[in-house]
């Protein structure tokens, strides 16, 4: 089944089988079951694919409130939810062969000329301009730590660049 925006309603309500659709990939992909993705418990695992989860129905049209909806949550923390993968995505390997592996089982984008990198084939070059005040002088590595934290908390918009080797 092809997943795309326009399967959700025009006043953004979420139709049940779209978000069975979502929730069913997630859960195959992660490993988990669904009582759990739709669950209480806050393990990393689960944490990961219900923000997951979130995210991919956000990047699909749905609005906060909706997705809040769906997984019993406040619109608040499915933001912060699309605001943490966005993140993840660009920094964390495992997460972002997770989400390409889930937009390619959901079809997402079925016209985008981007597909999958194979793994080991491809370098992710992040840039990021990011305004570090300190009144001391700090080594490269703090620098770092501090940069990433930005980028972690969203404090900063990163673009990232897929090289081929």
């Amino acid at each position: 089944m092809t997943m795309s925006p326009h399967r959700i309603g025009a006043s953004n309500a979420l139709r049940k089988e779209f978000c069975d659709e979502v929730i069913r990939e997630v859960c195959e992909v992660y490993g988990v079951t669904r009582g759990e993705l739709l669950g209480r418990r806050r393990t990393f695992l689960l944490v990961e694919a219900r923000q997951m989860a979130m995210f991919i129905l956000r990047e699909l049209g749905a609005t906060a409130v909706g997705v809040g909806t769906v997984f019993n949550r406040d619109h608040g923390t499915v933001l912060y939810a699309t605001k943490k993968i966005r993140g993840l995505i660009g920094i964390c390997k495992h997460t972002a062969k997770r989400f390409w592996r889930l937009k390619h089982l959901l079809e997402m984008n079925p016209d985008d000329s981007e597909r999958e990198p194979a793994p080991n084939r491809c370098r992710v070059k992040i840039e990021a301009e990011v305004t570090i005040d300190s009144r001391k002088r700090l080594t490269i590595a703090e620098v770092k730590r501090r940069a990433h934290q930005h980028l972690l908390a969203g404090m900063v918009k990163p673009v990232y660049t897929l090289e081929a080797n």
